[in-house]
């Protein structure tokens, strides 16, 4: 069927909302229609223009003056009532024909999702059966519904494009609660459908259409007859005569129980996955701290064994003499790299209460070096659990070693701060920078990465040659 629109109203959509509305417009002969905030006719379907006998001059027209003025009055008020309201509005309409017989309109109603301008409405009338306007299912819609029940015990639906009727079984009256002659329509489907999920699943069934599918799949929440929402999974097979779609058939499963064990699942993979990352964490730790403790106490003890026995030498030889000055000089260096090497090995928990106190020792230790300008930001509520505090102190302490070593930089900028429900740090330096697609991962970087993707976080680096290193880490908490 021939679409009738003004382009103008299209300018704001996005393309996904673009497709939807088109499809939504082509989908079947009922009556549908776009009004903006003052009632002007922007959209409409060539049967709403045939339906009233209007030509294409009747768009940017307002609806008081092309269509009757008791129909119009009700359209106006069910637009204001969705712009109010923000939310879809389903009502019927009871009027008379200009002959004097009844007329009884089912009308959809809702905001269209994806415009700028929030006043927009979408509108679809459907023409209710004279005989008795409460009676929403035609004899052969009956028969076919029969057939669906008697074929199949699971939940399904057919949509017949041709027409927009849906047909569904009483499974799907069992699952949804919604009785069979409620909403026979693909809107009233839709509205049903969570806000978060409902553009998405509306571009989706336009796409296959548009592309010509053989089938379509979503899972979505849908909000039933009591209220409550329920995660489905709806399958549907397009059915195609002479090129032309001209209904789909699916079926809808209720997958609540399953994705809650699956994010079950999910929570305590990732409880593992912390519980496992917190081991290895605990025997790094306890090895650094055996390394730590033996060059301190063994090997700086023998240094200054060999120290003691140097001085018992009194060569009278002057050669001699500055040799054992050399030799003393040299153990006194390696005295005090043992003694720094042993320091960083240490975790300094035992020490400290907080991050920030250990972070605060770290900075301090490299401000008085005197060679660097360390500038560190942080929160001095912060708290986190042990393991994931030596962790983020491991990182802080191998990415300055980094800087120290190689980046040639004046000034340090460190900031540590909460996120929702993680942890940042952030590591700026002036130097000379790089850049990290031509530059080998070495041993302290690794190290990084093999820690944060322990706890599931992320490290990225930003630097390019002249303009220093960024380094972000987040970790979860």
């Amino acid at each position: 069927m021939k679409e009738v629109y003004n382009l103008s109203c299209m300018e704001n959509l996005d393309p996904r909302t673009e497709l939807a509305l088109r499809a939504f417009m082509q989908a079947t002969p009922h009556l549908k229609w776009i009004a903006d905030k003052n009632d002007n006719l922007v959209y409409a379907n060539q049967s709403f223009l045939d339906y009233f006998h209007l030509g294409k001059d009747s768009l940017q027209k307002n609806i008081f003056d092309i269509l009757p003025g008791e129909l119009a009055h009700l359209f106006s008020s069910t637009h204001q009532q969705v712009r109010t309201n923000k939310t879809p509005v389903s009502t019927k309409l009871q009027l008379q024909k200009n002959d004097g017989s009844p007329l009884s309109l089912s009308v959809n109603s809702f905001i269209i999702n994806g415009v700028v301008n929030p006043a927009l409405v979408a509108g679809e009338a459907l023409e209710l059966p004279e005989k008795s306007p409460g009676i929403r299912l035609r004899e052969q819609d009956k028969q076919d519904q029969s057939y669906l029940h008697q074929v199949i015990s699971e939940a399904i639906w057919e949509w017949d494009i041709a027409t927009g009727r849906v047909h569904r079984n009483t499974q799907m009256e069992v699952l949804t609660g919604y009785l069979q002659e409620e909403g026979n329509d693909l809107s009233w489907w839709f509205n049903r459908i969570h806000p978060a999920d409902r553009e998405r699943v509306q571009y989706s069934v336009a796409a296959v259409l548009d592309n010509r599918g053989c089938s379509w799949s979503e899972e979505y929440s849908f909000q039933c007859a009591d209220g409550n929402y329920k995660q489905v999974r709806d399958r549907g097979y397009i059915v195609y005569e002479k090129q032309r779609a001209v209904k789909m058939v699916g079926s809808l499963q209720d997958i609540t129980e399953i994705k809650q064990l699956r994010e079950q699942l999910v929570s305590e993979k990732l409880a593992h996955q912390k519980e496992i990352a917190e081991s290895i964490i605990n025997a790094q730790e306890k090895e650094r701290t055996f390394l730590g403790n033996e060059l301190h106490d063994n090997v700086n003890q023998i240094l200054t064994t060999a120290r003691l026995y140097l001085e018992m030498l009194n060569p009278s030889d002057p050669h001699e003499m500055e040799i054992r000055e050399k030799t003393r000089e040299f153990i006194v260096m390696a005295y005090d790299e043992i003694r720094k090497l042993s320091k960083e090995l240490v975790s300094p928990q035992t020490k400290t209460a907080t991050i920030s106190d250990a972070m605060n020792e770290l900075v301090k230790n490299i401000n008085e070096a005197g060679q660097f300008h360390v500038d560190y930001q942080c929160d001095p509520s912060i708290w986190l659990p042990k393991n994931l505090k030596i962790t983020v102190y491991r990182i802080a302490q191998e990415q300055l070693k980094n800087t120290i070593q190689y980046s040639k930089a004046k000034n340090i900028r460190i900031e540590l701060r909460s996120l929702d429900n993680a942890i940042l740090l952030k590591i700026e330096d002036n130097g000379i920078g790089y850049d990290p697609n031509k530059v080998r991962q070495g041993i302290g970087l690794s190290n990084i990465y093999e820690r944060v993707k322990l706890y599931g976080g992320t490290v990225e680096i930003k630097s390019s040659p002249g303009l220093g290193c960024s380094t972000t880490v987040i970790i979860p908490i």
